[in-house]
């Protein structure tokens, strides 16, 4: 299990997220004013393995209909990986996602997808 709490920095202002829930095969950790909330979780099966790391946020902001009621907004931004159990070692999945990291997620990439390209 990784470490209590988890530290994230966000748009420069960090971030502690303390464990809340913890079973066999997942962990949530959640900031105590419940804006940022991160779920990691596996999923395995006899022939597939799936990791899944999920940051949700959730705010209230005005509602653009009625601008004196707030209306509570959520997202989530995903990281999943799925793979076999055999055919692909570990460190061919590390240099995998190391590439994938370096290569393709730039800021400049993120605003495309966020944009609609694909």
């Amino acid at each position: 299990m990784f470490t209590d709490p988890i530290s994230l920095t966000i748009a420069t202002v960090g971030k502690s997220l303390k464990a809340v829930s913890r079973a066999d095969h997942s962990s949530s950790y959640r900031e105590v004013t419940g804006e940022y909330e991160m779920v990691i979780s596996h999923q395995e099966t006899s022939k597939r393995n799936r990791r899944v790391v999920r940051l949700n946020r959730s705010l209230y902001s005005p509602d653009p209909f009625v601008p004196a009621q707030n209306l509570l907004s959520k997202y989530s931004v995903y990281l999943v990986v799925d793979h076999p159990i055999s055919g692909f070692t570990a460190q061919m999945l590390q240099d995998d996602w190391s590439g994938f990291r370096d290569t393709f997620l730039t800021t400049a990439n993120y605003a495309r997808v966020v944009g609609g390209e694909s």
